[in-house]
């Protein structure tokens, strides 16, 4: 009887499509064939599906990191405490301020478009923070973000 070894090694290999590897005889498909030490085909494999992440997950970071670079390059200012709410998020601050004090949509809005609209308290903030900081730190407009929510809740719990 004709021992395992001996019967593998007496299987012809023809061309690429196999290779005898300690003895086994290995199939050998066409994406593994090799150049030298590398895998070339499963290599570029590897770079693409790694790039298809890479674009996949800086499709999220893309519009922040426009964003962030604008502020950096652009701004003034050193820290980003002042921006601007969309229309869409002041209404649903007003709707969310209005549903947690009882208070109507139409009298929280008053309220944010009544703070929007001293320019009093904007001149008062802009002469403040130019003294504090030399001009340096202070975007000609200043926005108050979401430092509205809190004024209409304390407006509304204290008209």
């Amino acid at each position: 009887m004709q021992s395992i070894k001996s019967l593998i090694k007496s299987i012809p290999i023809v061309g690429s499509a196999a290779r005898r590897v300690d003895g086994y005889v290995r199939i050998i498909l066409p994406q593994q064939i090799k150049t030298g030490r590398r895998n070339v085909k499963s290599s570029f494999d590897e770079i693409g599906s790694k790039w298809s992440r890479f674009r996949f997950a800086s499709s999220y970071l893309t519009g922040p990191f426009k964003i962030m670079l604008l502020w950096v390059f652009k701004s003034r200012e050193s820290a980003n405490f002042t921006y601007d709410l969309t229309d869409t998020s002041k209404k649903y601050l007003v709707a969310f301020v209005g549903e947690i004090t009882n208070l109507p949509y139409q009298t929280i809005a008053n309220y944010i478009a009544e703070l929007e609209n001293d320019s009093e308290l904007k001149t008062h903030l802009k002469d403040t923070i130019n003294y504090l900081t030399d001009g340096r730190e202070l975007e000609s407009v200043s926005f108050y973000g979401r430092r509205i929510g809190w004024y209409a809740l304390v407006r509304a719990s204290k008209p």
